[in-house]
């Protein structure tokens, strides 16, 4: 039998379209010429990557998380008179547009944020950390980082959470390890340049020279340029866990060669705040560890004396052990609560930590012979939340932690009692790279880091995930 098919050429509608797209362009161009010329480009790109968002949807979120973690952001499109346009505020456009379409214009798609404590708790988290914009009127920085950090965390929360099912889990987690393994060597790459005698002159582009940072009085870190100077050290511990769960059955001699690529890459980043985060997710994550590290405690204080002693001007020893750093800390602390003092409910605004300490600093006079004018984070997730956001902002930020670990806890158990040993493990995974995000919060301003931060609202979709019943 013969099928006949019936085409029809465009109509009339389609052609008019077509006409005065054709014609705005050609005018944008008259009279803006390169400028107009970027601006179709970019927009021709926004839609080409709002398309493959929608036709590829769960490739399109991992590979958003591979853009995260090593697109520089730095890249970006200066059209006068808009600000320059980096890179993040693409996927951020591209990623709400997406959310928004997907999720308020479609009729087949629902969203759901979990169970209704984390519901609760995601909502008054926005609304908690966001109310005090209307108290103080944010400058195009601060915005942008609210932008780029919690509001694009909560939209790829959302996504990855509705997205996420049993067969699509295991390439998310895959694509967050090889970032990792990615983003590990060139940090190693990055390091052999500081090494390099004839890479003292190269230009700032590609990275600060040692022989600079020196001069400025710091220690050189290979921190990678596109990030600030522990989020990268913080990505990579955050993405250690995946990266072990996905190689678990290689053979031992191929693991523990990964294992020690990506230790030695952190202990080359020099962050601290990181270090102390994966040794105490480790003991709560991993027994064994928990006991080898307990029964060679002592062993572990006489080599610190002995590296200490011998190996002092080495930069890891040297950065572990420099009281400069510990003592700053301690002061910009006590800046913080005098800070506090005036502003306990809402706190000061987001992002204006550092200008009200630069101010306080300047109006005091000091007898500690410390860079204290250098140094003007306090370098404490949850006390700068504190200062910026007040009892309100942190309050809401705690009650969502602990939801969150509370639920996380329940889903453990489920698991244990149903033998469920393939999504405990996952489990198990997701909530250690969150825990490093959390713990490295005591010695860092993570959540002003817009990768992490985003990667932290990635792992927690994928974790609560786990608990969404598996289709017929």
């Amino acid at each position: 039998m013969n099928i006949r098919v019936k085409t029809q050429s465009p109509g009339t509608g389609l052609w008019f379209f077509a006409l005065i797209a054709a014609a705005l362009m050609g005018l944008t161009l008259l009279f803006l010429g390169e400028t107009g010329l970027a601006a179709w480009l970019g927009l021709f790109l926004a839609f080409l990557a709002l398309y493959l968002t929608w036709r590829y949807q769960y490739p399109a979120l991992c590979c958003a998380v591979a853009v995260l973690g090593l697109a520089p952001f730095s890249w970006g499109l200066k059209i006068e008179p808009l600000p320059l346009i980096r890179l993040d505020d693409i996927i951020v456009l591209t990623y709400f547009s997406y959310f928004f379409a997907a999720y308020f214009l479609s009729t087949h798609k629902k969203f759901s944020l979990g169970t209704r404590d984390i519901t609760l708790a995601l909502i008054f988290f926005l609304i908690g950390q966001a109310i005090v914009f209307i108290i103080y009127p944010p400058l195009y920085p601060e915005a942008r980082n609210f932008i780029n950090t919690v509001v694009l965390g909560l939209i790829f929360y959302v996504l990855v959470y509705n997205e996420t099912e049993a067969s699509n889990i295991e390439s998310m987690i895959g694509f967050i390890a090889v970032t990792t393994i990615v983003l590990s060597s060139a940090l190693y790459i990055e390091f052999l340049m500081g090494q390099n005698p004839l890479m003292e002159k190269a230009a700032e582009y590609f990275y600060m020279s040692r022989a600079e940072t020196e001069r400025l009085g710091g220690v050189y870190r290979p921190y990678l340029t596109f990030f600030t100077a522990s989020e990268a050290g913080t990505f990579i511990a955050m993405g250690l866990p995946l990266v072990l769960y996905k190689i678990r059955r290689w053979p031992r001699a191929w693991y523990y060669l990964i294992l020690a690529f990506l230790g030695l890459a952190l202990i080359l980043n020099y962050t601290r705040g990181v270090w102390l985060a994966l040794g105490l997710s480790s003991m709560i994550f991993l027994p064994r560890v928990r006991r080898i590290i307990l029964w060679t405690l002592p062993f572990l204080i006489l080599a610190w004396f002995v590296a200490d002693l011998y190996f002092s001007e080495y930069p890891f020893v040297k950065r572990l052990g420099d009281p400069t750093n510990l003592l700053i800390r301690f002061f910009y602390w006590d800046v913080a609560a005098d800070i506090l003092q005036d502003h306990w409910f809402f706190g000061v605004g987001h992002g204006n930590f550092k200008r009200i300490y630069l101010e306080f600093i300047r109006t005091q006079t000091f007898d500690l012979e410390l860079p204290i004018k250098k140094i003007f984070v306090a370098d404490n997730a949850y006390l700068t939340t504190l200062v910026e956001h007040g009892l309100v902002g942190l309050s809401v930020l705690l009650a969502l932690i602990f939801l969150a670990i509370r639920t996380l806890r329940k889903l453990h158990r489920n698991f244990i009692q149903k033998d469920d040993q393939v999504n405990k493990a996952r489990l198990m995974t997701l909530g250690f790279g969150l825990s490093v995000y959390l713990l490295a919060g005591l010695l860092v301003d993570v959540h002003l880091f817009t990768k992490v931060t985003n990667l932290c609202f990635v792992l927690l979709a994928l974790a609560l995930s786990l608990s969404k019943p598996e289709p017929a």
